[in-house]
C-alpha cells in the first residue's frame, strides 16, 4: 500500500498505534481479529478499545493532509462509506504507484512454465 514519504508525525503515531493495539491484544489474550471486531462494534464500551479508537481518529486526521486528499468527511462513527472510500483511494494510489514502477523496469513479469503433467508452474 502507497503511504506518505518522510512524516515523522505519522510514523510516531503509527508505531503508537501499533504498539497500543499489540497491547490490548496481550493484556485480553485475543488475536487481532477479535479486538478489530470489538474495535468496530459500536457496543463495545472497553476504555482500551476506546482510546484505540481516539489513536484511530488521530491518525486519520494526520494521514489525509500528505496524500493531498480533501475528504471524504470521515465522520469517526461507525459508517461503512467512508472507509470504503478511503480504501478505494488507496487502490487507486497503489495503482497509479506500480504502474511507475512497471514503466521504470521495477518489476520483472515471470515466465510460464509447465511440470510433466502439463500443468503450468510458475519460474523466473
Amino acid at each position: 500500500m502507497p503511504h506518505p514519504q518522510n512524516n515523522a508525525e505519522l510514523q510516531l503515531l503509527g508505531e503508537t498505534y501499533d504498539e497500543y493495539s499489540r497491547q490490548i491484544m496481550l493484556d485480553h489474550q485475543e488475536g487481532l481479529i477479535v479486538t478489530y471486531n470489538c474495535f468496530h462494534d459500536p457496543a463495545e464500551t472497553a476504555q482500551d478499545i476506546a482510546h484505540l479508537r481516539r489513536l484511530h481518529v488521530e491518525m486519520d486526521h494526520t494521514v489525509t493532509p500528505p496524500y493531498g486528499w480533501q475528504g471524504p468527511d470521515l465522520g469517526h462513527g461507525f459508517h461503512e462509506t467512508a472507509r470504503r472510500e478511503l480504501l478505494t483511494r488507496l487502490l487507486h494510489r497503489n495503482q497509479e504507484r506500480y504502474a511507475i514502477e512497471v514503466r521504470l523496469g521495477l518489476h520483472e513479469k515471470k515466465s510460464v512454465q509447465r511440470d510433466q503433467r502439463g500443468k503450468e508452474k510458475e519460474g523466473s
